[in-house]
């Protein structure tokens, strides 16, 4: 899997505290966070060994300025960094990966997550450079319940929504596709995650 671009760093900075607003979380994972715009934010916000993020990125294109917060990793492959997160971010990645990746990818979702992940993925029509998995939103809920153990919370989603909205960042297409889940403990100990 190649590098593809990412939200640029003034965009990440206003998701990153629209996210730690609404949630108010103690500890952060970005999966697929790209150069690290919103994890440098929430860094800054956070505890630094509370947040962290992950993607395929090479690290010297990064801009965490920390090794301890940063895993070089391509999310075709399971992943278990031996932590949860009261908020797992997942943001316009999945798209990126083959759709035989999906049960994988929300399998390591649902193993970081102690609270709340929010997810987005490019729905069927949406275009973009590098997109080979573009699905419905219902379908992202199905595979993240299966297999992360993850339910989805409209009313969250709703506020998360308008939030990002009014934030009037020129990526219109990621509050068009956001979703907020909360954790699913019986779910999480079908899928074996628990």
């Amino acid at each position: 899997m190649s590098p593809v671009t990412h939200t640029p760093f003034t965009d990440n900075k206003k998701i990153a505290l629209c996210l730690l607003s609404l949630f108010v979380p103690e500890s952060m994972l970005d999966v697929g966070c790209g150069d690290g715009g919103m994890v440098a934010i929430a860094r800054r916000m956070l505890s630094a060994e509370r947040v962290c993020g992950v993607d395929i990125t090479p690290l010297h294109d990064v801009h965490l300025g920390a090794r301890d917060v940063y895993r070089y990793h391509d999310l075709i492959q399971p992943l278990n960094i031996g932590q949860k997160f009261d908020l797992v971010t997942c943001i316009e990645v999945a798209e990126h990966l083959p759709e035989r990746a999906a049960p994988t990818l929300c399998r390591t979702l649902g193993v970081h997550c102690r609270q709340w992940l929010v997810f987005s993925a490019a729905a069927p029509g949406q275009g973009g450079e590098g997109h080979i998995t573009l699905k419905p939103g219902y379908w992202w809920r199905d595979i993240l319940y299966r297999y992360g153990g993850m339910t989805y919370d409209e009313l969250m989603t709703v506020r998360l929504k308008l939030m990002l909205q009014a934030l009037g960042i020129p990526q219109m297409w990621i509050p068009a596709n956001v979703q907020v889940f909360g954790v699913n403990k019986s779910q999480q100990k079908a899928a074996g995650i628990a």
